[in-house]
Protein backbone atom coordinates (compact mmCIF):
# COMPACT_ATOMS: atom_id res chain seq x y z
CA UNK A 1 0.00 0.00 0.00
CA UNK A 2 1.31 3.49 -0.67
CA UNK A 3 0.31 6.24 1.48
CA UNK A 4 0.84 10.15 0.12
CA UNK A 5 0.07 13.29 1.48
CA UNK A 6 -1.04 16.30 -0.05
CA UNK A 7 -0.54 19.31 0.89
CA UNK A 8 -2.44 22.71 -0.38
CA UNK A 9 -1.83 26.03 0.37
CA UNK A 10 -5.90 27.51 0.94
CA UNK A 11 -6.02 31.18 0.15
CA UNK A 12 -8.98 33.29 -0.74
CA UNK A 13 -10.19 35.01 -3.56
CA UNK A 14 -11.71 38.44 -4.50
CA UNK A 15 -15.46 36.76 -4.05
CA UNK A 16 -14.03 35.49 -1.12
CA UNK A 17 -14.25 31.69 -2.11
CA UNK A 18 -11.87 29.46 -1.05
CA UNK A 19 -9.30 28.52 -3.45
CA UNK A 20 -6.76 25.47 -3.37
CA UNK A 21 -3.37 26.18 -4.70
CA UNK A 22 -0.81 23.36 -5.15
CA UNK A 23 2.33 24.81 -3.65
CA UNK A 24 5.28 22.89 -5.45
CA UNK A 25 3.48 24.59 -8.72
CA UNK A 26 3.93 28.26 -7.19
CA UNK A 27 7.09 30.27 -8.96
CA UNK A 28 6.56 33.72 -7.72
CA UNK A 29 3.64 36.35 -6.14
CA UNK A 30 3.71 39.61 -6.45
CA UNK A 31 1.10 42.82 -5.96
CA UNK A 32 -0.73 44.05 -8.71
CA UNK A 33 0.20 46.88 -10.58
CA UNK A 34 -2.81 48.33 -11.31
CA UNK A 35 -6.07 47.90 -8.99
CA UNK A 36 -8.00 48.84 -12.42
CA UNK A 37 -7.35 45.47 -14.12
CA UNK A 38 -8.40 43.19 -10.99
CA UNK A 39 -11.38 42.63 -8.36
CA UNK A 40 -11.53 45.22 -6.14
CA UNK A 41 -9.82 43.55 -3.01
CA UNK A 42 -6.68 41.67 -5.15
CA UNK A 43 -3.74 42.22 -2.75
CA UNK A 44 -1.53 39.31 -4.61
CA UNK A 45 -1.35 37.55 -7.84
CA UNK A 46 0.18 34.40 -7.24
CA UNK A 47 2.16 32.76 -10.20
CA UNK A 48 1.78 29.01 -11.47
CA UNK A 49 4.16 26.82 -13.41
CA UNK A 50 1.73 26.39 -15.92
CA UNK A 51 2.10 30.09 -16.51
CA UNK A 52 -1.59 31.34 -15.38
CA UNK A 53 -1.95 33.58 -11.99
CA UNK A 54 -4.40 33.32 -8.90
CA UNK A 55 -5.54 36.30 -7.43
CA UNK A 56 -6.22 36.37 -3.69
CA UNK A 57 -7.32 38.54 -1.11
CA UNK A 58 -4.08 37.84 1.10
CA UNK A 59 -0.77 40.28 1.18
CA UNK A 60 1.69 38.13 -1.05
CA UNK A 61 4.01 38.70 2.27
CA UNK A 62 1.30 36.37 3.84
CA UNK A 63 1.04 34.13 0.98
CA UNK A 64 5.20 33.61 1.06
CA UNK A 65 4.91 33.29 5.02
CA UNK A 66 2.62 30.30 4.15
CA UNK A 67 4.30 28.48 1.35
CA UNK A 68 7.91 28.69 3.61
CA UNK A 69 5.66 27.57 6.87
CA UNK A 70 4.58 24.27 4.71
CA UNK A 71 7.88 23.71 3.08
Amino acid sequence: MILAEVWMLWLTGPDHQTVAVNPYAVVSTRAPRSTEHFAKGVKCLVHTIDGKYVAVIETCAVVNQRLEEGE
